[in-house]
C-alpha cells in the first residue's frame, strides 16, 4: 500500500462532515461569506482592474460555500489523525549505547576532585 494513501471509513467521513456543517462556526462562516459576496457585488466600480479584482474575490469566496469544503476539511482532519496514530503506535527503538555494559562512563563522580 502506498504511504500517501490513508484508509478512510466512509461512514466516519460522513459523520465528521455532518458534524462540521452543524457547528456554529460553519453557520457564521456561511453568513459572513454571503454578506461579503453581496457587498462586493453591490459596489459601483468603473476601473477595469478593480472590477477584475472584485470578480476574483467573489469567485474565491464562492468556493467556501460549496459542500465539498466541509468534506475536504473532514478528510484533512481524518488524515492528520491517522498520521498521528501511526506515529504514536510505532515502537520506540532504544538508542544504542556507545559504551560496553562493563565500561564505566568517562565522567564518573568519584574521579572528580571534591571541592
Amino acid at each position: 500500500m502506498d504511504a500517501e494513501l490513508v484508509a478512510i471509513d466512509p461512514e466516519e467521513l460522513a459523520n465528521v462532515t455532518a458534524a462540521l456543517r452543524g457547528t456554529s462556526y460553519h453557520e457564521h462562516l456561511e453568513r459572513y461569506v454571503r454578506d461579503r459576496i453581496a457587498y462586493l457585488l453591490d459596489k459601483e466600480l468603473t476601473d477595469p482592474h478593480a472590477i477584475t479584482k472584485c470578480r476574483g474575490q467573489v469567485e474565491e469566496l464562492q468556493h467556501l460555500l460549496r459542500p465539498a469544503l466541509c468534506q475536504t476539511l473532514a478528510l484533512l482532519g481524518l488524515r492528520a489523525r491517522a498520521e498521528r496514530d501511526r506515529i504514536n503506535t510505532q515502537p520506540v527503538e532504544p538508542e544504542p549505547s556507545q559504551l560496553s555494559w562493563w565500561a564505566d562512563p568517562p565522567d564518573v563522580a568519584s574521579e572528580r576532585p571534591v571541592p
